[in-house]
């Protein structure tokens, strides 16, 4: 079935006052499975104003539907439902975004990460991303506690589908099993897994003054990154915010670096990137005249280790969807269902790699 949004004018009429819509053209803006279901859309609008009659322009958008799949459930628009008194969101819901790749802004390769280049660049805006909000919370703690921090919940996620969990859970499991290098961790691994898996299993509350609004799935596929003529990276774009927890600024900081670093470039810089990540924090604390000293290096080496060592099974586990082999999905994205997440066929090569890497590195560090 087309995708269709109902009612795109009224949506849009806040922006649109002085125009009418005469032509709109939607597909598909990226490849299936790309992002694990979800139905992204290019809106393509030419529209004529109402004063003249005469001036016409082309409007580039990119909508962000609510996909069939109800565990997969900046802005022009966005609306819960086509009816004005309901505070839930149904299939009409929709987010209207600007369509940033008309500016020549592009999504990654997810098999094979960010560069040294990229990376620098991704972990400024990372850091002025979390310690803005920080800020927000230290200078006005009730605006934050009354505005902010309703919505930043966490959301329910693989374990609302038993099975489709189960099959991602084992995808590191099974993945570990095939990489010879592992074999003497492998307990080590399960020991892990089982760990965070457990019923009985709490996590500890987000440390303070380190929390602040979390992304909680920031990885290749969920940035945008410009380069200019000659070639060079000058700016990165942070998307799809769904997800935003109350949670320590390093979880999505910890996530990035060991889901969408290349392996060489995360070896030989990973201090570095630290040490950029940190120093552009500290500056934006500045900005705000805020205490530094409840910043210090040392606690942020600290958070960062205790942050790691809870960030394994969620890194672990999403490598499945993000090293998914490219064209093994077939279905379109409005197809798309959960059993294809159960399909063993997804995973191969970029997957035990990847697997292999990031449990060594856990490992060094003493993470498993």
């Amino acid at each position: 079935m087309k995708h269709k949004i109902v009612d795109l004018y009224q949506l849009l009429s806040n922006k649109l006052k002085e125009y009418e819509i005469i032509d709109e053209k939607i597909g598909a803006l990226t490849a299936p499975g790309e992002h694990y279901g979800s139905v992204i859309i290019s809106v393509d609008l030419k529209v004529k104003s109402t004063n003249n009659g005469h001036e016409e322009k082309t409007i580039n958008l990119v909508a962000k539907l609510l996909p069939a799949n109800e565990m997969l459930r900046k802005c022009f628009g966005a609306r819960l439902s086509v009816t004005e008194s309901s505070d839930q969101v149904d299939d009409t819901g929709v987010l209207i975004f600007e369509n940033l790749k008309t500016q020549s802004f592009y999504t990654h390769d997810r098999l094979k990460g960010y560069d040294t280049e990229a990376v620098k660049i991704i972990l400024k805006d990372l850091a002025r991303f979390h310690a803005t909000p920080i800020a927000l919370k230290l200078l006005k703690p009730k605006v934050f506690q009354d505005k902010i921090k309703p919505c930043l919940v966490r959301n329910k996620g693989l374990e609302q589908v038993k099975e489709i969990a189960e099959v991602f859970h084992m995808s590191i499991i099974d993945g570990a099993k095939d990489c010879p290098e592992l074999e003497p961790y492998l307990d080590r691994i399960k020991s892990a897994c089982n760990r965070f898996t457990d019923p009985n299993f709490v996590r500890p509350l987000p440390s303070e003054p380190w929390s602040t609004i979390s992304h909680s799935d920031f990885w290749t596929s969920n940035s945008m990154m410009l380069k200019n003529s000659e070639g060079k990276y000058v700016q990165s774009k942070i998307l799809d915010l769904q997800l935003l927890t109350y949670n320590s600024a390093l979880c999505d900081l910890v996530f990035f670096l060991f889901t969408s670093v290349i392996k060489e470039d995360l070896e030989k810089n990973f201090d570095n990137f630290l040490k950029i990540y940190y120093d552009n924090f500290i500056d934006t604390v500045k900005d705000f005249d805020l205490d530094v000293e409840l910043f210090s290096w040392d606690s942020f080496k600290e958070e960062f280790e205790k942050v790691g060592q809870n960030e394994v099974y969620h890194i672990l586990v999403m490598l499945k969807p993000i090293c998914t082999e490219r064209g093994i999905v077939q279905n379109s994205p409005q197809n798309f269902v959960d059993s294809d997440w159960t399909r063993k066929d997804l995973l191969g090569p970029s997957h035990r790699r990847k697997i292999r890497n990031t449990v060594l590195a856990f490992i060094e560090r003493n993470w498993i």
